[in-house]
């Protein structure tokens, strides 16, 4: 089972988008993914229609954090697209406080670790724009981290301040450590020399990371949001749509050449 967070300190970079459009991607060629919704907006719960209204108990991912006895098989709900999801919402910030002052930051690891091991193949987590306590836990139970931007240079600011949050995370990680998989853009338009210079940053700063597979900008996205829908459900055969599945086989070809070299 592969845990991969989905980060970026900086709102409006399409990570809830990501980490779903991945979940429903790979839930299309017979994986058993799971989407985790950290962030306290709780749009990855709302784009697939999942985010619950005043839920008696808490979000599924409060009970999660807040409850010990209650493990992710039991919270887990099944989607019509394929993947389980722990869904989201505010209340997940006033889980926080307890995650530091109780030394909880290993809650999504050991719940994780407690599930069969053929329960799910990918664990993807959607977490808060910050280096919070959400995301430090999540970067504890994490076997890579990926992170969307979008083609503006102030997308890439933060990308060292999580790999430094994540450096710092990993004497807590089982593996020992929190490799970077790699950089999607994502909302691509035209090809402007700007785009090419961000490009270009992120390269030098990153080499070989960069995701070889972008994810263009399209009206159909914002329409699936509406819908409450993944847009792969919603508009299939859209380019973008053919974007975001060779975007997950180029996924799943660095996570198995990532395993390959933890053997």
């Amino acid at each position: 089972m592969e845990v991969v967070p989905v980060v970026n300190q900086k709102g409006g970079v399409c990570k809830s988008s990501t980490a779903l459009n991945l979940a429903t991607a790979l839930a299309e060629v017979g994986a058993r993914p799971l989407l985790v919704d950290c962030d306290p907006q709780g749009h990855s719960s709302l784009y697939c229609g999942m985010r619950e209204d005043e839920p008696r108990y808490g979000s599924r991912t409060y009970q999660a954090l807040q409850f010990p006895r209650l493990g992710i098989d039991e919270l887990a709900q099944t989607t019509p697209y394929g993947f389980d999801i722990l869904a989201g919402g505010p209340d997940v910030t006033s889980a926080e406080d307890s995650l530091l002052k109780l030394d909880k930051l290993e809650v999504f690891r050991d719940k994780l670790s407690a599930l069969p091991p053929d329960r799910y193949t990918h664990v993807f987590i959607d977490c808060p724009p910050s280096v919070s306590a959400l995301t430090l836990s999540a970067l504890v139970a994490a076997s890579y981290m990926i992170m969307p931007f979008t083609p503006e240079s102030s997308a890439i600011d933060g990308i060292g301040l999580l790999l430094k949050a994540a450096k710092s995370m990993e004497r807590f990680n089982a593996q020992g450590t929190v490799p970077l998989l790699g950089v999607v853009m994502v909302r691509e338009g035209r090809k402007t020399r700007h785009q090419r210079s961000v490009e270009a940053a992120v390269e030098e700063a990153l080499p070989g990371k960069l995701f070889t597979q972008r994810i263009r900008e399209a009206t159909c996205v914002n329409n699936a949001v509406t819908a409450m829908r993944p847009v792969l459900a919603y508009e299939p055969k859209h380019d973008v749509c053919t974007d975001i599945r060779v975007m997950a086989q180029e996924f799943l070809a660095r996570t198995a050449a990532g395993a390959k070299g933890r053997k």
